[in-house]
């Protein structure tokens, strides 16, 4: 199609492009157009997969994150203030921005847009010049120097080399692991008879394996805590995070009474004063209780952990006590009708980004066709993690997601049907 063509039409009109779209080095496809009741339509870019086996063979992660920051930052140098592709944080996980085909010949990138206009009417000839001469040039570019070679390079053997942290973390029984020499509020840790770690990338580094039990950290503040509850995920280089690791389940409680969740092994309320925790990470000298608590999938929680004056669930079956809500992700947090839904520290200092909270909302939405097939929270859960993980991201919906853990999913699905918000 010329775009062109659209130039002076009425904006209703935009609704001619919805299809696929053969360029010289690209395919355009439009799944959805902006219309009064969708702000936005969605679009996707696919394009042949150049780049050299090494940099996405054993895992795509880096390149996905490297490809979709060079369109997002292009686009943002271009002014093109109507179209947005999903923007990437320092965190190295996957999102519905941006794919790989099943063999990784093709890179597809979702970009979302408005219609563009002079006056009222619609901008062909600003549509022409970004599909048929920018978006071209980008598909090239991204691909083209071997200068950008080295910069992925760079991201995929720290990627590798936190992989193996973690994979090391799991099979041997540790909770978490904190480099030798890593950046916290201006300086640099330095870890007094450090443990060794062989990598692949960085031969060996040194660091605090935190084995499972308890572990009382001195010398630290409540930074290090945080900094743990999110080294689930992988990091960029010299961003910090990446030399910190841990377990995926691991919930910062900081004093007073928390909600805690576990996918189905456990859902109570803890004072921390009152636990007697088999795993656990404690910060000395806090003013109050300030800890990491180590529940995963295993059942730490239901099988060893001793509660005192609460009321134990059933461990089989969380069961959901009313239907899930409709909830939103607004500019203030996440919303129930007009209120702000109040989230504890527990929670919150799991999520690395925004886009974290805005595919746990779709997914419990998503979930709702699950509810009558299964009865209790566990279940809708595995079924609704595994359509995901099976389709992707973007199986939930058309908006811009990053990966999420099973415990979030968990938490707020039984923060929503079991307690008062």
């Amino acid at each position: 199609m010329k775009f062109y063509l659209l130039h002076g039409k009425p904006k209703e009109k935009i609704r001619r492009i919805i299809g696929t779209h053969n360029f010289k080095n690209y395919v355009l496809e439009i799944t959805n157009v902006p219309t009064k009741n969708r702000e936005y339509g969605v679009g996707y870019i696919t394009f042949r997969n150049n780049f050299p086996e090494e940099l996405w063979k054993k895992t795509s992660l880096a390149l996905e994150q490297y490809v979709l920051n060079y369109f997002y930052k292009k686009s943002k140098k271009e002014r093109i203030n109507w179209i947005n592709f999903q923007r990437p944080t320092s965190a190295l996980a996957p999102r519905s921005g941006i794919s790989l085909g099943r063999n990784k010949s093709e890179i597809r990138v979702m970009f979302h847009f408005r219609v563009p206009t002079k006056g009222d009417r619609i901008n062909g000839k600003l549509l022409n010049r970004v599909f048929e001469t920018l978006i071209p040039k980008l598909v090239d570019d991204v691909q083209s120097t071997k200068d950008r070679y080295e910069e992925l390079k760079a991201i995929k053997r720290s990627l590798e080399d936190q992989m193996e942290i973690k994979r090391y973390l799991l099979e041997n029984n540790y909770l978490a692991f904190i480099s030798d020499g890593m950046p916290l509020n201006g300086k640099r840790i330095k870890i007094r008879n450090p443990d060794t770690l062989r990598v692949p990338n960085a031969g060996r580094v040194s660091g605090l394996l935190i084995p499972e039990g308890k572990t009382k950290l001195t010398g630290f503040g409540t930074e290090i805590l945080e900094l743990l509850s999110k080294g689930y995920a992988y990091y960029k280089p010299n961003s910090g995070l990446s030399y910190i690791k841990s377990i995926r389940d691991l919930a910062w409680i900081r004093g007073g009474l928390e909600w805690l969740a576990s996918y189905g092994d456990l859902v109570c309320t803890i004072g921390t004063d009152d636990l007697d925790y088999p795993n656990a990470i404690i910060l000395e000298n806090a003013r109050e209780p300030n800890m990491l608590v180590s529940y995963t999938s295993e059942g730490i929680l239901h099988k060893q952990l001793t509660l005192k004056r609460v009321e134990r669930p059933r461990y089989n079956k969380i069961m959901m006590s009313r239907k899930i809500p409709e909830i939103k992700l607004g500019q203030n947090g996440l919303m129930l009708n007009d209120s702000r839904i109040e989230l504890p520290n527990t929670f919150l200092s799991s999520i690395i980004e925004r886009n974290q909270l805005r595919a746990i909302v779709d997914a419990i939405s998503f979930s709702r066709r699950y509810i009558n097939q299964s009865e209790d929270i566990k279940g809708v859960v595995s079924k609704t993690l595994t359509t995901i993980n099976r389709k992707g991201l973007a199986s939930i919906g058309l908006g811009f997601y990053t990966e999420f853990t099973r415990w979030q999913l968990f938490y707020l699905m039984y923060k929503l049907t079991n307690t008062d918000n």
